[in-house]
């Protein structure tokens, strides 16, 4: 953790004499400190909003002490004790945040390791049916019917609204340098949006039924969407141009997934099964059987050698390329699995059911983590934000 800008010096207590009000933030270490001028009402958000370089996820996961105590977001500095000449200490919540899309109306931002409610979107109505974060985790996109709404998180305000589809969207993705995204929806339409400007720069057309899924290659040259009309399709994202036709499944695709490296495509159906496909030839590698009803999310986990489904039987399975049958069954949720992700460290799965709850489960141990519980509808997406992955300069 470094900071840098205006007010980066090595620490002395002689050095924040200020004639209003001036404190120091240090790390836990001692070694760098900010000196910022600050008034009595502040909150320890308005002073994690003034560090420089801090923002984002990182600048959420960051928790301010003063003398041992962790300061509340919205409590005073007056009212915390801290005066003229204070040092306060930053340390991070480096295990991330979980952000969840609900049938009541709202999506929810989560602390990973409290698994405390940090924020809460309020979409005015509608049923947002998918929601996700922005790769620099400042913004979160949330469907609204067939909308999306573009949300800044730090000030929580709504910022755009990218319209333009004739029917529910079910699917979104950025692209992985969070300058493009996706939507896939009910019109049978995928479209990719510019979000500096909020326009529609591309519309994907070929599908017969309903659009369920949508995601970016690993490089961003490729889109990938898979539907009702029992096929999951491969777009050049400059072209628009149909590259290549997953057709296999007996019913309809509710997700498909690249792998980190895009060497493989796997998709989840309704007919009860999960499909590995070479995005090349678009051959059917291997079908993965196990589930008891539909499935509706796939995903690879960061190393590329296990995948993750979930499925109206209420569990999630982890699945190996080499194994015909489920290596794990995580069981707990009490209505059907939605939506599932692995963790950035490969050993811990996040699952959003329609029991209204979020759960991090343990890989190895199968073990349910922790329960994220605060919504009054059934989660319908889940995602996860690394406050790692967010560069503080």
């Amino acid at each position: 953790f470094l900071l840098q800008g205006v007010g980066l010096v090595d620490f002395h207590p002689a050095v924040c004499i200020l004639a209003v009000m001036r404190i120091s933030v240090m790390t836990l270490a001692g070694s760098k400190s900010v000196c910022l001028e600050v008034a009595g009402d502040w909150t320890a958000q308005d002073v994690r909003r003034r560090i420089p370089g801090l923002k984002g996820s990182r600048r959420r996961a960051a928790r301010l002490l003063h003398r041992g105590e962790v300061l509340s977001s919205g409590t005073s500095l007056a009212t915390a004790g801290v005066a003229d000449g204070a040092v306060l200490h930053i340390l991070f919540d480096s295990q991330g945040e979980v952000l969840t899309a609900s049938a009541d109306g709202t999506a929810k931002l989560w602390s990973v390791q409290s698994g405390e409610c940090t924020l809460t979107f309020d979409v005015g109505g509608p049923i947002p049916f998918s929601a996700i974060l922005s790769p620099d985790g400042e913004s979160v996109l949330i469907a609204a019917e067939s909308t999306a709404m573009l949300w800044h998180v730090d000030p929580c305000e709504l910022f755009m609204a990218l319209e333009g589809h004739m029917g529910t969207i079910w699917s979104m993705a950025f692209s992985p340098d969070g300058g493009f995204a996706l939507t896939g929806s009910h019109d049978c339409t995928a479209k990719m949006w510019e979000m500096d400007l909020g326009e529609c720069v591309m519309t994907f057309i070929g599908h017969t039924n309903q659009i369920r899924s949508v995601c970016f290659s690993p490089d961003g040259s490729q889109v990938l969407s898979a539907a009702d009309d029992k096929t999951a399709r491969l777009w050049n994202a400059a072209s628009g141009a149909c590259l290549r036709l997953f057709d296999g499944h007996d019913g309809g695709i509710n997700a498909a997934a690249f792998s980190v490296d895009g060497a493989r495509v796997l998709t989840a159906s309704d007919d009860f099964t999960a499909k590995l496909w070479s995005p090349d030839s678009g051959e059917c590698l291997r079908t993965f059987e196990g589930h008891t009803n539909k499935l509706f999310c796939a995903a690879f986990s960061p190393s590329g050698d296990m995948m993750l489904t979930g499925a109206y039987d209420n569990t999630a399975k982890l699945w190996k390329e080499e194994s015909k049958s489920c290596v794990r069954t995580l069981q707990g949720h009490r209505a059907c699995v939605r939506s599932a992700v692995f963790l950035p460290n490969a050993e811990q799965v996040l699952t959003g059911s329609e029991d209204g709850t979020a759960k991090l489960w343990g890989v190895e141990a199968c073990e349910c983590i922790r329960t994220f519980e605060g919504h009054f509808g059934e989660i319908f997406s889940v995602a996860f934000a690394s406050p790692t992955a967010i560069d503080v300069r």
